[in-house]
């Protein structure tokens, strides 16, 4: 059955309603679904919305508030096709003045039109017309606005398909708080983010800022948010980006007047770093602004790893963690951090419970995904320094795992202490440089070792190596001088993994391991820098796969992780042998493509990189 869903609408001043958008009082025309009945039907960031055909109207305005005084008009739409649509045109008997598709602005009366920055799409927008001029130019005429038709005007618009659940207009031109207000309303409610080609902070119903945008300039991407605005009628529990949906959803259990907490994210891969001594961690961070009193309610975060650009990131006896930095730096310092561990047992869902924010009253916190085994230890370092004579530490942060804990700290071989206690941080002072690995066991023997070296900060100049792959049989050359001056300057001494040295700047690496560099100066002062080689293994394609299979309506996706960056290519072919599509794909490592199949049946997708060749059988349904 169809759900059955209610529209509010307003066809008079609003003066004596308690409510409206973004606190912006007298809109002559406001639509917005009110329930729906039935819990099945369209939604768009949790809101039940109306499709096109449920709410094919004309809204005729009286007479006496025709748009003399000039117009605002805020649509939110989301079109079923990329094609060009009318969103809503208005008009009097006599004429159409003006038209908003998905494409442009006409300004039929005028000849003016003002083409779109951003190509049709799928996903929600919103939409916001300002106009000064009268639309009609006597009282006695009526305007009426048709919503998603074309009506009889001759231009080459289709009429609108999708959802379009929900639309204001007033009879005068807003300032730009109020539209700003208008605007932060519906992007909160439907997870739109508000473009940010200039920097566009978000308002409350009262004007107050609730999303700086230049001071989270570098948090841009995906802005979305919970919150309750009492005067906008504005009651979003749960949230997130229409860009992304359910890429990550946050959702509070309850949720006072006025407490909002929007967040916006870095527009980093969403791959994972893996790096010796550190906790391998999301390139992608977020940045969530909380007004109100998050610190004393109880919120859920959640994930869907479908959209991690990786496929399995997880090593063995690895989970995720969520990690928050409540020192409002985004450097997940010990002792200002949090750390919440994966409570989802559904596959490819991560979800995080009981999460409180700002605890620290600074007004925002970062977050970002670890991966992780069940107990493991975050560390800060602070190097030594030869030159000053200043000796190094380190702090460790046991997270998971049961107390008491045996706390080893192993300095080339050397056990340099070791302590058992209940506490989970542990600081350990007075360190020279070298190699060191921190051993932990917990009351149910958990162990976890977690290796670092801890280098002199003299010649910060000196480059630091990322992994490098290499090929079996092959060799590859290491260069101990970048960021260097002259040579005859330094001192340079390689240990190899097999124990041998060198004390050449530049080295020929011919095995997996860990190559480590020893730089001296003039003054007798010295560095360290590792190098990790990696033996790539004998298959390029480290993972093919493809989902669903049964492919749902002739359509699938195909996912494909290279050991490195290479180009791949995708056949297509029946069972027969007949080819129906060749694609070619480059510059990544990983690879999601939707594939297509003209008919239902068997068919075969192959994959073909590096000279090595993955077929799947796939049933089209």
């Amino acid at each position: 059955m169809r759900p059955i869903i209610i529209f509010l609408i307003f066809l008079v001043p609003l003066l004596g309603w308690a409510q409206s958008p973004g606190g912006v009082a007298a809109p002559v025309l406001w639509v917005k679904p009110l329930s729906v009945q039935e819990v099945k039907g369209s939604e768009i960031n949790h809101n039940a919305v109306g499709t096109y055909d449920e709410i094919r109207k004309t809204m005729v305005l009286p007479a006496q508030k025709s748009l003399l005084a000039g117009v605002t008009f805020f649509c939110v739409s989301m079109s079923d096709t990329i094609n060009e649509q009318a969103l809503w045109r208005i008009g009097t008997d006599s004429a159409t003045h003006v038209v908003m598709t998905n494409c442009r602005m006409a300004g039929l009366d005028e000849f003016k039109y003002i083409n779109f920055q951003n190509k049709p799409s799928a996903i929600p927008q919103i939409s916001t017309y300002c106009r000064k001029r009268a639309l009609t130019d006597t009282l006695n005429e009526k305007t009426f606005v048709h919503i998603g038709t074309i009506g009889k005007d001759k231009i080459p618009v289709h009429d609108f398909k999708g959802a379009l659940p929900e639309y204001v207009l007033y009879n005068r031109v807003l300032s730009l708080q109020e539209r700003l207000r208008v605007e932060s309303y519906l992007a909160i409610k439907y997870g739109i983010s508000l473009s940010q080609a200039y920097p566009t902070s978000y308002l409350d119903a009262r004007g107050k800022t609730i999303w700086d945008a230049k001071r989270f300039g570098s948090y841009s991407g995906s802005i979305a948010g919970i919150g309750r605005d009492d005067l906008s009628g504005l009651m979003q529990p749960k949230s997130g980006s229409s860009e992304t949906p359910q890429m990550l959803e946050i959702e509070a259990a309850e949720l006072a007047d006025q407490d909002f907490l929007i967040w916006g994210d870095n527009q980093q891969p969403l791959t994972f770093v893996r790096k010796r001594g550190e906790i391998t961690k999301l390139q992608r961070g977020w940045v969530a602004a909380a007004t109100g009193h998050f610190k004393d309610k109880s919120t859920n975060v959640s994930f869907q790893d479908n959209y991690f650009e990786e496929m399995h990131p997880l090593a063995k006896d690895e989970i995720y963690w969520l990690a928050i930095d409540d020192s409002g730096k985004g450097t997940y310092p010990i002792g200002q951090s949090r750390y919440f561990a994966n409570q989802s047992k559904i596959t490819g869902t991560q979800k995080f419970v009981g999460i409180p924010w700002d605890l620290n009253g600074n007004g925002h916190d970062y977050f970002t995904l670890m991966a992780a085994p069940g107990m493991f230890a975050a560390i800060d370092i602070v190097s030594p320094i030869c030159s000053t004579n200043q000796q190094g530490g380190v702090t460790a942060e046991l997270v998971g795992g049961v107390a008491p804990f045996q706390v080893q700290l192993i300095k080339e071989g050397a056990v340099i202490t070791r302590e058992n206690a209940e506490r989970r941080i542990f600081a350990f002072r007075g360190l020279a440089q070298g190699s060191y690995q921190l051993l932990v066991s917990d009351a149910q023997n958990r162990t976890y070792k977690q290796e670092f070296l801890l280098a002199n900060a003299d010649m910060e100049q000196l480059a630091t190596f990322e992994p490098v792959f290499l090929k079996s049989g092959s060799s590859l050359t290491l260069d101990g001088s970048k960021g260097l001056g002259s040579l005859s300057d330094y001192f340079f001494d390689w240990q190899k993994p097999n124990g041998e040295s060198a004390n050449t700047p530049m080295l020929s690496a011919d095995e997996a391991g860990i190559y480590l560099l020893s730089v001296t100066n003039g003054e007798g002062c010295s560095t360290l820098r590792e190098a990790e080689v990696c033996m790539l293994p004998d298959e390029f394609l480290k993972y093919v796969e493809i989902s669903p299979n049964p492919a749902a309506q002739k359509v699938a996706t195909l996912k494909v992780q290279l050991v490195q960056t290479g180009a791949i290519k995708v056949y297509i072919t029946s069972p027969t042998g007949r080819v129906v599509s060749i694609e070619k794909f480059s510059g990544n490592n990983y690879y999601s493509i939707t594939c297509q199949f003209p008919e239902k049946g068997m068919w075969l997708v192959t994959v073909e990189s590096s000279g090595e060749r993955r077929t799947i059988k796939v049933v089209a349904d």
